[in-house]
């Protein structure tokens, strides 16, 4: 069956969204050639079949015109500044001073910024400015409807600016706009001259912007960024001195000059609406008209009538409401998630930063009440939605009848009915929702396309939709706040006149969207109208990317937020992990419910899948493998101690499966999804089930704890979503299948074209590979039910009601069982799970000579509190026996959930460290599970056998401060590379001392260390050589000692090794102390010179005087806060201006702009090898893997 091609329609009425008065009033009295416009902001749309009286109904009663403003003819000063320092507020005020009835800059400076007044609107400042250098480099001036000032730097507010003085290599007039990075409009030449007075003039009315110098217009144009703000001076390291700054009104001859009319506003009446041409069942647009009461002034509006949006996609997804997880593994997770995480959740957002205050200061602002102010990162909002969404699922669990959930449903009820009030009156009347904007009034709303502002609102939307599910549609009061934040979206975005075409920053609004487009056309009604309208601008969201055309592009981080190319044509993924699958979801979704947006984005698709899943994910599924952009590395950059995989990034791995697995055939999706959930995403979360995980890494030296919560907690309430609503990956659907892509214990209810079919699954995944399915139907029903053959078995077998089927899986994956089914027909399954090997290609330089164990869907590793050797310096007998080991309670502690329980492998094997080789047994727990008993060593890859290393591999590196875009990891890496590197850079300060470590698990003789330092010359000292520098080592009594060494040590440069040389010493540990200069210190590569002690060698400890070190012992593990905002690494160079921050990272090469033919295919980063004998078929069936899944649905 082909897809059959849906109709999107966005209907437009006029352009501009002005404020509105509080009543309507009559227009009579009028004079009707005062009105200047009457505008009318609304979205109107009917479906084919609206009677014409009901299309009226749709229309407004009123409207808001703008009248001639006579009062305005003569000016009325607003301020006047006084020249002493009360009077203004200073950003960096060791370069200003008062005197002689003025404000002086006299020290060179990148912060200066001068604030006096209140907030304006529309007002005209008028100042006069004498430049005091003798020969101006740069220029100075004022800022105007200014928020957000900060001294960081000169860029550091958001507002205009107009300047005078020198500009590039002329003499000119300068406009351009702060956004915490300098952005020029316009520069027009003058005649400028040091020590002289120049009268400035600036005029803000409206969306105009006006420049006099000297009573002549220079500039006027016309800019929607900012429409208030203080007002104020502003300067880049240039001198000059203001003795006159007055805020007034405009007078009429002014805004005459510029060509505006004064305008005021009122609301008034409409009577009237007709259209005689309308036609209830011809699709298209109609213009109503309509007059002003009492007058014949005539106003006009849009509608157009559309088809209805319909789903019409071949497969489907079964919603986790039509699923119950009845028992079994992920049953006691669910439990958990609702007696002990969600409620975890609720306490920590309802801390002072958590986002919950915010919502209740924003309803009681909006209500007129005294409020606090916002509090949080400017995100916050959106966690606080994802624990509302989870609160929702919980209650829409069945408890049947566990007293622990029923009382913990309770708790959870009530809260939920405490917040729904403040979160329907923290919106605004216009539909915005976004606390953070509402309570900084002097912050200017969509201005900054990474305050998360349409982030926060999809992630609400999607709070609503499940609080109308759990409620049936029985109340609608978010769902109510949904419909009018999108109606609000609608038609602030878009492609029109007058509509903000502008992507969304952090993507989620498209998924949202579709997903409410979806609600929509389910309900009928009202609903059915608006789900093309939203369906429509999700599409635009995505489109928009890439698009310049009529927009200006957002900094310099395009690849960052995937804005480099169109969606159709980027071909490889590229900056944010989380950004990134959350459009690719949104684009699947869409491609899965049109025809037109399928063969759009088809090409897309496929390649973004291959690459990310062949070269640049891991095995547990972990996705976005740097930590300096929270995203995507170059193909096969796999390093494991450095690892970052994001659990919102594995989250956003299985929502794009899923919608995947909606457009093309083949199992590997579901199989993706499996290794997910199992591995990175239910790792997240501990035993306890208050401590969590941001980041997922597949190795760590030192052991990496959880943390109770994060100021950036989008990780553990996407993981309550996730788990709650793990029914809703369970099943898709077609007309007349049912396709069976996880074995999860669950019962179903899916409705086929011609057959409502229960399904009773009982499954022993992840432990055993098999279990069972009963049908329930009413009557004898012929559908199809598809069964996954996982892609870790050998072999499959199935029965039907006792008897054994055929068990082989067709090309896309799946066991067909195609029958006329009875009631209470039974099918049992038995996928055999072997411990497998698995073997990334030989281009993730990291793992050659390693390999990971599988058994079945759970991915183990080793770490120390199992195993009492290093597990980094040791290998397997890949011909040894694994042997499973069953545990009910992995650390012995109280397990009232039952999620202790769990097999272990055990491996013999052999240490391959500095004192040997001797036989060992690895013990190997599922990755999920670690870092739950001691906080050490983990490992997911092992060696296979005997691996050559440098000397120092052997060692675990450590350091005072790590930057947290750097690792000390990269100390030994030996990859040469400058951007690998540990630092010291820290944005607020320079360290005056630090340093690096390394420890051996035993003695080691040194003689000498080869240092290869960095630097550059970024901002706040950047990274510059050592002004000194001593190593130390451990002696007999533990106590640090310098080594005797002949020459002083320098730092000489930064091109390569240095070698330094000291006497023989016998240690334990070695360690760099370092003095900074005036900037942080950083190395690239750190070797030493020496060997393993061997017992028949002494060596006698050269005599030394121990001396005091100027550092403290260990500050542990790198910073595991998460990067929040795109992590700015030090500038190579000083800049005249400061532009938006940078990764400083060389993204991979694309394909992006280039024409592709076929994708060739990749060699797979995960190619399974078994373990034990008998698995070759399902090694060979791997080769067709990645073919088969993109293999494209019979239409």
């Amino acid at each position: 069956m082909s897809i059959k091609k849906r109709i999107l329609s966005l209907v437009m009425a006029t352009a501009l969204a002005l404020p509105c008065a509080a009543s309507a009033v009559s227009a009579e009295g009028i004079d009707e050639k005062s009105i200047v416009s009457a505008d009318i902001n609304k979205v109107f749309s009917v479906i084919t079949g609206t009677k014409y009286e009901d299309a009226l109904k749709k229309l407004p009663s009123t409207v808001t015109l703008k009248l001639k403003d006579a009062s305005t003819a003569v000016s009325e000063t607003l301020h006047t500044a006084k020249f002493e320092k009360s009077d203004w507020t200073l950003f960096d005020p060791s370069a200003v001073t008062f005197a002689d009835g003025k404000i002086k800059i006299n020290k060179q400076s990148t912060k200066v910024k001068a604030l006096t007044g209140g907030e304006y609107e529309n007002f005209i400042l008028e100042v006069t400015l004498r430049g005091t250098a003798a020969s101006p480099d740069n220029n100075f001036g004022v800022i105007l409807r200014a928020s957000n000032v900060t001294d960081a730097n000169a860029d550091s507010y958001q507002g205009y600016y107009v300047g005078i003085g020198r500009y590039g290599s002329k003499n000119a007039l300068t406009v351009g706009y702060g956004s915490n990075a300098w952005k020029l409009i316009k520069t027009v030449d003058m005649d400028y001259k040091p020590n002289t007075d120049y009268k400035l003039k600036v005029l803000m009315y409206e969306n105009t912007l006006a420049v006099w110098v000297d009573g002549k217009l220079l500039y006027q144009s016309e800019h929607t960024l900012f429409d208030k703000g203080r007002v104020g001076l502003r300067t880049y390291k240039q001198l000059f001195e203001c003795s006159s700054f007055v805020v007034r009104t405009p007078s009429s001859a002014e805004l005459t000059e510029c060509g505006i009319t004064a305008t005021r506003e009122t609301e008034a009446k409409i009577v009237g609406w007709s259209c005689p041409d309308y036609d209830p069942q011809k699709p298209g647009t109609y213009t109503l008209k309509g007059k002003i009461e009492n007058t014949d002034y005539e106003v006009s509006a849009v509608m157009t009538v559309s088809d209805p949006f319909k789903i019409t996609e071949d497969v489907s997804s079964v919603p986790y409401t039509d699923v119950k997880v009845d028992g079994g593994f992920f049953r006691e997770y669910v439990k958990q998630m609702i007696c002990v995480v969600v409620p975890t959740a609720i306490k920590n957002v309802e801390g002072a930063k958590g986002g919950i205050p915010n919502i209740i200061n924003a309803a009681k602002k909006n209500r007129g009440e005294s409020h606090g102010a916002f509090a949080g990162a400017f995100y916050v909002d959106s966690d606080v939605h994802k624990v509302l969404e989870s609160m929702c699922m919980a209650l829409d669990i069945d408890p049947m009848g566990d007293a622990e959930i029923i009382n913990a449903q309770k708790k959870i009820a009530a809260k939920l009915e405490e917040w729904i009030p403040y979160f329907v009156d923290a919106q605004e009347e216009n539909g915005y929702f976004d606390t953070y904007y509402t309570l900084n009034t002097a912050e200017v709303k969509y201005s900054n396309v990474d305050k998360h502002e349409l982030y926060c609102m999809g992630h609400f939307i999607e709070a609503a939709i499940a609080h109308y599910e759990y409620t049936d549609g029985k109340d609608t009061r978010l769902f109510d706040v949904a419909i009018k934040c999108a109606d609000h979206i609608a038609a602030t975005f878009g492609n029109e006149n007058g509509q903000r075409k502008q992507i969304a920053g952090h993507q989620e609004i498209e998924y949202a969207l579709l997903r409410l487009a979806r609600l929509c056309a389910e309900e009928g009604g009202e609903y059915a109208e608006k789900a093309g309208v939203y369906a429509e601008l999700g599409a635009f969201f995505l489109d928009v990317r890439g698009d310049y055309e009529g927009r200006t592009v957002a900094g310099d981080m395009s690849q960052y937020r995937q804005d480099h190319a169109k969606v159709a044509n980027q071909l490889s993924a590229v900056g944010h992990a989380v950004r990134a699958q959350y459009m690719y979801a949104a684009m699947a979704e869409l491609a899965s419910v049109d025809a037109d947006y399928e063969a759009k984005y088809d090409k897309a698709l496929t390649a973004l899948w291959k690459d990310v899943t062949n070269t640049k994910q891991y095995v547990t599924g972990g996705v976005g493998q740097k930590k300096s952009n929270e995203g995507f590395d170059v193909s096969y950059q796999l390093d494991n101690l450095t690892s970052y995989c994001e659990t919102c990034a594995g989250i956003a791995n299985m929502m794009w499966n899923r919608a995947m697995s909606k457009v093309y055939e083949g199992s590997a999706y579901a199989d993706m999804i499996e290794t997910d959930i199992y591995n990175t995403v239910l790792g997240c979360v501990n035993f306890d089930g208050n401590k969590f995980y941001y980041q997922n890494r597949t190795a760590t030296m030192s052991g990496m704890d959880r943390n109770a919560w994060y100021g950036t907690a989008c990780c553990p309430p996407n993981l309550t979503r996730t788990i709650l609503s793990i029914g809703g990956y369970i099943y898709n659907q077609t007309s007349d299948s049912v396709i069976v892509n996880q074995y999860i214990t669950n019962e179903a209810d899916i409705t086929l074209e011609n057959a409502s079919v229960k399904l009773d699954m009982v499954s022993n995944m992840p432990w055993e590979g098999d279990g069972s399915i009963t049908v329930g139907v009413s009557g004898d029903a012929s559908f199809s039910l598809k069964l996954r053959v996982p892609v870790w078995t050998d072999k499959a077998e199935v029965k039907v009601n006792g008897t054994a089927v055929e068990a082989k899986a067709d090309a896309s994956g799946y066991i067909t069982l195609s029958r006329l089914w009875k009631n209470g027909d039974k099918i049992e399954f038995d996928f055999s799970m072997p411990v497998l090997f698995e073997e990334t290609s030989a281009q993730v330089k990291a793992n050659v000579g390693y390999t990971s164990l599988r058994r079945g869907p759970i991915v183990y590793c080793a770490e120390s509190a199992d195993n009492d050797f290093n597990v980094f310096f040791a290998y397997i007998d890949r011909e040894a026996e694994a042997k499973l080991v069953h545990t009910d309670n992995l650390d012995g502690k109280a397990d009232p959930y039952g999620v202790k329980d769990m097999y272990t492998i055990k491996l013999k094997g052999y240490t391959d460290d500095l004192a040997g080789n001797r036989e060992i047994e690895w013990t190997f727990i599922p990755f999920y599970a670690r870092q739950n008993r001691e906080i050490g060593a983990m490992t997911v890859y092992v060696q296979k056998a005997h691996i050559e290393r440098e000397f120092s591999e052997y060692a675990t590196p450590s350091a005072s401060y790590v930057n947290s875009t750097d690792s000390e990891y990269n100390l030994f890496d030996g990859s040469g590379d400058t951007s690998k590197r540990w630092t010291a850079w820290k944005s607020s300060e320079i360290l005056p001392s630090t340093w690096v470590r390394y420890d051996f698990d035993g003695e080691v003789e040194l003689e000498g260390c080869k240092i290869w330092w960095y630097k550059d010359n970024g901002s706040n000292g950047g990274i510059k050589l050592p002004e000194s520098f001593e190593i130390y080592y451990k002696n007999d009594a533990g106590t640090f000692v310098k080594v005797s060494h002949d020459d002083k040590y320098e730092a000489s440069h930064a091109n390569g090794f240095i070698t330094y040389t000291f006497d023989k010493v016998r240690t334990s540990a070695i360690k760099i102390n370092m003095v900074a200069s005036n900037g942080a210190t950083g190395i690239v590569e750190w070797k030493l010179m020496g060997n393993a002690v061997k017992e028949d060698a002494p060596v006698t400890e050269p005599v030394t005087e121990p001396v005091t070190e100027p550092v403290t012992e260990p500050v542990t593990e790198p910073v595991t806060e998460p990067v929040t905002e795109p992590v700015t690494e030090p500038v190579t160079e000083p800049v005249t201006e400061v532009t938006a921050p940078a990764t400083n990272e060389t993204e991979p090469a694309t394909e992006d702009t280039a024409p592709v033919t076929d994708v060739p295919e990749e060699p797979k980063a995960s190619s399974k090898v078994p373990l034990l004998a008998g698995i070759a078929a399902a090694v060979a069936a791997l080769g067709t893997a990645v073919a088969v899944i993109l293999k494209k649905r019979k239409k």
